[in-house]
């Protein structure tokens, strides 16, 4: 006994967990309930489809019940009357509805309302188990069933030839009161690979335009009797207003699954990478960047088991593998989200201080990239001396572009201070090379830190909506650019099997047509092999001593015990700015970067010496004036900063030199 409990103290110290042993029948007491469960759930989903055997079951219970009882026999009776009078009134009603029954119709609701009727009243008898009973049930089970599978079968829906698919259009189409009156549906012919046709739709010129037939695309589906994501409206290349492209699929190929090529996807000159493929085949591009001008944000969002998290792994392997590109990611859900990810960027973030740590480096970064890129001397191809570059293309002096993904950008954005700096990344990250990439289930503004110039920086570059429930999803995401149902997209195939990847896509590809995301099937054999580009030293150095240790602050996080409590954000300091939470994990965050008056402090180092004005440090950190004066004001009290002048400031040089010494150190 005493060994027993000194193992187990033993084992409580090494943080091992230990439950009682389950006896074998409380096992298979476990299974069996699972597999009932289970078994249930299936019933209530294909409850319709089982209707015929659940009638069966319940007409053989009450028969028990009848049996059992005294007046079995007259219950019956008054069972059976009651039944007779039901499907009279349904008949009654259906008739009033102007579908009445047809002969066999009317016929298999007599036969089967009268045998139920009759087998009850013998039921109530003799027993609903005693011979001929149960065969007489039998026959009453196939009599319903049969019909009633038949009536319900999925049947084939038989191609439409030319001339009916021009018929169908003027006549739900195109008659007065439809969709597109006065269209006329013209060049109609089949698709090559034989998924379906296609044809140009001729509007009245004056009356609609091209854009009222795209919006018509759930009418035009329903004409043909066909999925919204298997009618697709396009403008014409030439973007004629009275024409528009017409594709209908009778076979969607979207349903087979496109694998991830590899990294050659992307055209390291032009910028662009294939991300997915549209229902013909083309390519969804996406742009990483525009030579000469910079890089693109992204917002990409959609539902739960979307292919949000497919997406992106392939989006990191592409950068993974691509010689311009420097990824760092944040994932506030502890690495959960992108678990393969966690040693192979050059930064990982996997909390929302650690996030913010991130996000103060990459302005520092953005900064001293700009110093750096405004003053340096090029000479352009007429020979002429010039200084400064007004974009950026990755590779230009030496800097790689620098790629930063926020997955649950919801739970980032909830602090305040990470959507200043994000602001301040989305307003001026271009011109320096460095990216954001927000991944959130719902675009709203509230799911971005209610910050309309963070939405719009984002939406102005690449946005993908996959599969959502909610129909402002799309509406919002794409500002009306075209109009999309994503909300309408498929949760699983006819067979089953998830639909994750489709959605919709605009940015180099601009289509209101469903495409689905190529489908990375290894992560981590992509995240593992290659070489991550590193920063220029400059820019090593101007993240500082945070982007050094960020793995050793992770192993320090890790060896707390899991039942740590949750990070949570406190209401603010004494200058009214928002602070990071004072757990064991935060205390180094906490104490680098967790006030107002720190931020300003890291801002005034960064610029190296140089004077700054009180107005240009609030606009440069999108902070209140009073508040970035007052925090000011601290941190000459504490002799951290000196008033050159009023208004004027600069960083002492003690704090300068300890920030340098603490980078040295670090590399």
């Amino acid at each position: 006994m005493l060994l027993t409990v000194m193992k187990a103290r033993t084992d409580r110290h090494q943080g091992k967990v230990l439950g009682p042993r389950r006896s074998v029948s409380a096992t298979g007491l476990c299974r069996a309930g699972r597999s009932t469960r289970a078994l249930v759930r299936l019933g209530i989903k294909y409850r319709k489809r089982l209707a015929p055997l659940y009638a069966t079951a319940g007409l053989t219970g009450l028969g028990g019940v009848l049996a059992a009882s005294r007046g079995g026999a007259p219950t019956a009776a008054v069972l059976s009357a009651a039944g007779a009078a039901a499907l009279a009134w349904r008949l009654r009603r259906r008739a009033a509805r102007k579908r009445a029954a047809t002969p066999r119709v009317l016929l298999w609701y007599l036969a089967t309302t009268g045998g139920a009727a009759a087998l009850l009243m013998t039921m109530a008898l003799i027993g609903p188990l005693t011979p001929p009973v149960p065969g007489l049930t039998l026959l009453w089970f196939l009599a319903v069933a049969g019909p009633y599978w038949w009536r319900r079968r999925i049947r084939p829906i038989a191609p439409l030839q030319e001339t009916e698919r021009a018929q169908v259009w003027a006549e739900r189409i195109a008659a007065q009161g439809k969709a597109l009156p006065g269209s006329v549906l013209a060049e109609v012919q089949d698709l090559v690979n034989g998924y379906g046709w296609k044809a140009t739709v001729e509007l009245p010129a004056g009356d609609l335009t091209a854009e009222q037939a795209i919006g018509a695309a759930a009418r035009v589906a329903s004409a043909y009797r066909v999925p919204l994501a298997s009618v697709v409206i396009e403008r014409m290349p030439d973007g004629a207003e009275d024409h528009a492209a017409l594709t209908v699929y009778t076979v969607n190929p979207l349903q087979r699954v496109h694998p991830w090529p590899g990294p050659q996807v992307l055209n390291e000159t032009t910028g662009v990478a294939q991300i997915g493929v549209y229902a013909d085949g083309t390519p969804v591009r996406y742009r990483f960047w525009r030579a000469g001008s910079g890089p693109v944000h992204d917002l990409i969002s959609g539902d739960t088991d979307s292919g949000k998290s497919r997406l992106l792994d392939a989006l990191l392997a592409t950068e993974k593998h691509a010689a311009l590109i420097h990824s760092w990611v944040i994932d506030p859900q502890g690495g959960q989200s992108l678990p393969d990810w966690q040693d192979d960027v050059g930064w990982f973030a996997d909390s929302v201080e650690e996030g913010l740590l991130l996000l103060m480096a990459a302005v520092r970064i953005m900064y001293q990239r700009s110093a750096v890129l405004s003053r340096t001397e090029w000479t352009d191809e007429y020979g002429t001396t010039r200084r400064g570059f007004k974009g950026f293309t990755p590779g230009l002096l030496g800097m790689p572009l620098l790629s930063i993904t926020i997955d649950e950008a919801h739970a980032v954005l909830r602090n305040p201070i990470a959507v200043l700096l994000c602001q301040e990344i989305g307003k001026m990250g271009r011109k320096c090379g460095i990216r954001l990439r927000l991944v959130t289930q719902m675009p709203l503004l509230d799911q971005l830190g209610n910050s309309h110039v963070l939405r719009a920086q984002v939406a102005a570059g690449n946005v993908i909506v996959l599969r959502t429930s909610m129909a402002i999803s799309g509406q919002v995401a794409f500002q009306s650019a075209f109009p999309v149902y994503p909300h309408k997209l498929p949760r699983e195939w006819g067979d089953g099997s998830s639909t994750s990847g489709l959605g919709y896509a605009l940015g180099p590809s601009a289509r209101p047509s469903v495409m689905r995301t190529l489908f990375l099937a290894d992560p981590l054999r992509w995240a593992r092999s290659g070489t991550e580009t590193t920063l220029e030293q400059s820019a090593v150095t101007a993240a500082g001593k945070p982007f050094a240790t960020w793995r050793r602050r992770r192993e320090e996080r890790w060896q707390m015990p899991v039942d740590a409590p949750a990070f949570a954000l406190e209401d603010g300091d004494e200058s009214g700015g928002p602070v990071l939470p004072q757990t064991p994990a935060g205390q180094e965050a906490a104490a680098r970067a967790g006030t107002c008056k720190q931020a300003i402090l890291d801002h005034l180092i960064g610029l190296n010496g140089a004077f700054a004005y009180t107005g240009a440090i609030a606009r440069a950190l999108d902070v209140p004036l009073q508040t970035a004066s007052s925090a000011l004001a601290r941190l000459a009290d504490e002799g951290a900063v000196t008033k050159v002048a009023r208004g004027t400031w600069v960083v002492e040089h003690s704090a300068h030199d300890e920030a340098e010494d603490e980078t040295a150190s670090a590399a």
